[in-house]
Protein backbone atom coordinates (compact mmCIF):
# COMPACT_ATOMS: atom_id res chain seq x y z
CA UNK A 1 0.00 0.00 0.00
CA UNK A 2 1.57 3.36 -0.97
CA UNK A 3 1.83 6.03 1.69
CA UNK A 4 0.78 9.63 1.17
CA UNK A 5 4.02 10.89 2.71
CA UNK A 6 7.32 9.13 3.14
CA UNK A 7 7.84 8.01 6.76
CA UNK A 8 11.19 9.85 6.90
CA UNK A 9 9.49 13.07 5.80
CA UNK A 10 6.96 12.64 8.58
CA UNK A 11 9.71 12.02 11.12
CA UNK A 12 11.65 15.06 9.95
CA UNK A 13 8.58 17.29 10.28
CA UNK A 14 8.67 16.43 13.98
CA UNK A 15 12.45 16.48 14.44
CA UNK A 16 12.66 19.99 12.97
CA UNK A 17 10.64 21.40 15.90
CA UNK A 18 13.02 23.24 18.20
CA UNK A 19 10.95 22.67 21.34
CA UNK A 20 9.41 19.19 21.18
CA UNK A 21 6.36 18.52 23.31
CA UNK A 22 5.14 15.14 24.58
CA UNK A 23 2.91 14.53 21.57
CA UNK A 24 5.77 15.27 19.17
CA UNK A 25 8.02 12.82 21.02
CA UNK A 26 5.30 10.16 20.95
CA UNK A 27 4.79 10.72 17.21
CA UNK A 28 8.53 10.30 16.62
CA UNK A 29 8.61 7.13 18.69
CA UNK A 30 5.61 5.69 16.87
CA UNK A 31 7.35 6.23 13.53
CA UNK A 32 10.61 4.77 14.86
CA UNK A 33 9.01 1.54 16.07
CA UNK A 34 6.98 1.15 12.88
CA UNK A 35 9.30 1.94 9.96
CA UNK A 36 12.80 0.47 9.65
CA UNK A 37 15.77 2.70 8.90
CA UNK A 38 17.72 1.46 5.90
CA UNK A 39 20.04 2.47 3.09
CA UNK A 40 17.11 2.04 0.74
CA UNK A 41 14.27 3.92 -0.87
CA UNK A 42 12.03 0.89 -0.59
CA UNK A 43 8.48 1.89 0.37
CA UNK A 44 7.87 1.67 4.09
CA UNK A 45 11.47 2.38 5.08
CA UNK A 46 13.23 5.54 6.21
CA UNK A 47 16.14 6.13 3.85
CA UNK A 48 19.39 6.98 5.67
CA UNK A 49 20.88 8.37 2.46
CA UNK A 50 18.21 11.08 2.32
CA UNK A 51 18.60 11.76 6.05
CA UNK A 52 22.38 12.14 5.73
CA UNK A 53 22.10 14.48 2.75
CA UNK A 54 19.73 16.80 4.61
CA UNK A 55 21.61 17.01 7.90
CA UNK A 56 25.00 17.11 6.17
CA UNK A 57 24.04 20.09 4.04
CA UNK A 58 22.47 22.39 6.63
CA UNK A 59 23.94 22.95 10.09
CA UNK A 60 20.64 24.23 11.47
CA UNK A 61 18.85 21.06 10.43
CA UNK A 62 21.67 18.98 11.88
CA UNK A 63 21.67 20.90 15.17
CA UNK A 64 17.92 20.75 15.72
CA UNK A 65 17.60 17.11 14.66
CA UNK A 66 20.53 15.94 16.80
CA UNK A 67 19.25 17.89 19.82
CA UNK A 68 15.86 16.25 19.46
CA UNK A 69 17.35 12.80 19.00
CA UNK A 70 19.34 13.35 22.20
CA UNK A 71 16.14 14.37 23.98
CA UNK A 72 14.36 11.26 22.71
CA UNK A 73 17.35 9.12 23.74
CA UNK A 74 17.07 10.50 27.28
CA UNK A 75 13.34 9.91 27.41
CA UNK A 76 13.81 6.31 26.33
CA UNK A 77 16.50 5.79 28.96
CA UNK A 78 14.16 7.12 31.65
CA UNK A 79 11.67 4.31 31.23
CA UNK A 80 8.99 2.68 29.09
CA UNK A 81 6.72 4.76 26.87
CA UNK A 82 3.15 3.95 25.92
CA UNK A 83 3.77 5.22 22.37
CA UNK A 84 6.09 2.33 21.58
CA UNK A 85 4.05 -0.54 23.01
CA UNK A 86 3.35 -3.07 20.31
CA UNK A 87 5.97 -1.65 17.97
CA UNK A 88 7.99 -4.14 16.00
CA UNK A 89 11.28 -2.22 16.07
CA UNK A 90 13.61 -1.10 18.85
CA UNK A 91 13.16 2.66 19.18
CA UNK A 92 16.50 3.09 20.99
CA UNK A 93 18.39 1.28 18.23
CA UNK A 94 16.61 3.36 15.60
CA UNK A 95 17.56 6.59 17.42
CA UNK A 96 21.18 5.41 17.62
CA UNK A 97 21.20 4.68 13.89
CA UNK A 98 19.98 8.22 13.18
CA UNK A 99 22.48 9.80 15.58
CA UNK A 100 25.32 7.84 13.98
CA UNK A 101 24.12 8.78 10.49
CA UNK A 102 23.99 12.48 11.45
CA UNK A 103 27.51 12.36 12.84
CA UNK A 104 28.90 10.40 9.88
CA UNK A 105 27.14 12.43 7.18
CA UNK A 106 29.53 14.23 4.84
CA UNK A 107 29.29 17.92 5.74
CA UNK A 108 28.99 20.62 3.09
CA UNK A 109 31.15 23.72 3.04
CA UNK A 110 28.12 25.76 4.08
CA UNK A 111 27.55 23.38 7.03
CA UNK A 112 31.18 23.69 8.16
CA UNK A 113 31.13 27.50 7.93
CA UNK A 114 27.90 27.77 9.93
CA UNK A 115 29.16 25.29 12.53
CA UNK A 116 31.94 27.71 13.43
CA UNK A 117 29.32 30.12 14.75
CA UNK A 118 27.52 27.31 16.55
CA UNK A 119 24.88 28.07 19.16
CA UNK A 120 26.09 31.64 19.69
CA UNK A 121 23.70 32.79 16.97
CA UNK A 122 20.17 31.43 16.84
CA UNK A 123 19.64 29.28 13.75
CA UNK A 124 15.87 28.98 13.94
CA UNK A 125 12.79 31.13 14.00
CA UNK A 126 9.94 30.46 16.35
CA UNK A 127 6.46 30.56 14.81
CA UNK A 128 4.26 33.40 15.94
CA UNK A 129 1.42 32.46 18.21
CA UNK A 130 -2.02 33.55 17.09
CA UNK A 131 -4.86 34.17 19.48
CA UNK A 132 -7.88 31.98 18.83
Amino acid sequence: MPYTLDPLDLLLTKLQIVHLNEKDVDDCLQLLVTFPIAESDEPGTMDLRVFRSLVGDDWGWWRTVTQNLEQIRGILAAGPRTAIEGGELDAAAQVEALVDAAEDAPKSRRWRLRSRVGDRVRWYELPEEEAH
